[in-house]
């Protein structure tokens, strides 16, 4: 029964029954579902409650320990922790997926913590139809600040900017990468509250024989001394 309604809720007339009645219970129900720019329809969402679940991860140089914390649950009980016990690289990836969106404009969306030093970390979205695959990728390199956008496999557009580095660590961060299938163009980047345009170029697909499936992936590296990382959420987004 939603709150301040009677039993016989559902005897209501019909705009009642789908209206908001009661927006506070709502998001106490729905969880919040983007820290960030809020717009588009949730095609897939994730808040890494489990522990692995499906996702697959990947490790270069050391393998981290993975804990379950409730240090910062932004939107599930407990998210996955990968600390690195000693000096060195700490690089993971992981990824899973999703069914192919439609051919429209499309946001993918990460929110993490880093507690160290954050060197660099990439979001990307994979594409793989029956002959072509599509990858729309993005890399954020604080140690050079730089802007990496994926054009081809062997090809990347690099923009020189001025990246603050102290805002990538100890406090959750957010990346959203926005992208139009249909025009195969990268539109914008969002990282925390600034947006950046994309450059204007055609993302030139690799030729490949697979199964119309989707790969949401992301990338976290830092050679800080003992470093640690918490994905918190990831989503994808269409008509954005």
């Amino acid at each position: 029964m939603p709150h301040g309604w009677p039993d016989y809720f559902m005897t209501l007339p019909k705009e009642n029954i789908y209206g908001t009645t009661d927006v506070l219970e709502l998001l106490a129900r729905l969880k919040m579902l983007s820290p960030g720019l809020r717009r588009g329809n949730i095609f897939w969402i994730d808040f890494f409650e489990i522990v692995g679940g499906t996702w697959n991860y990947s490790f270069l140089y050391h393998t981290p320990q993975l804990y379950r914390t409730i240090t910062n649950p932004a939107f599930g009980v407990t998210h996955p922790y990968f600390k690195w016990s000693y000096p060195g690289i700490g690089w993971v990836k992981f990824e899973t997926e999703t069914l192919m969106p439609p051919a429209t404009t499309v946001a993918i969306e990460c929110y993490f913590i880093s507690d160290t030093y954050l060197n660099s970390f990439t979001i990307g979205y994979y594409l793989k139809g029956e002959e072509y695959t599509y990858y729309y990728e993005f890399n954020v390199n604080i140690s050079l600040d730089a802007f990496k956008w994926r054009k081809s496999k062997d090809e990347y557009i690099i923009e020189q900017k001025y990246l603050q580095a102290h805002l990538f660590t100890e406090h959750p961060r957010y990346i959203r990468l926005g992208f139009d299938i249909s025009k195969n163009k990268y539109t914008y980047v969002m990282l925390n509250s600034n947006i950046h345009i994309a450059p204007d170029f055609e993302v030139i697909p690799e030729r490949r024989n697979d199964y119309n499936v989707a790969t949401f992936t992301f990338t976290y590296v830092s050679t800080a001394y003992m470093p640690g990382f918490t994905p918190l959420c990831a989503a994808i987004y269409i008509n954005d």
